[in-house]
């Protein structure tokens, strides 16, 4: 796993919250449920 510090983190962050509202999700839980969704999907399919 890839620590993020600082500025990175905050990119992360922005990123995800960019995400959610794109998605019209309601938290950032969400997201992450939707990527691990989708994850394990294309896994499975490969």
């Amino acid at each position: 796993m890839t620590k993020l510090y600082g500025q990175d983190y905050q990119s992360y962050c922005d990123l995800v919250s960019e995400i959610r509202i794109k998605l019209n999700l309601k938290n950032n839980l969400e997201v992450d449920s939707f990527f691990n969704h989708n994850y394990w999907k294309i896994k499975d399919y490969n």
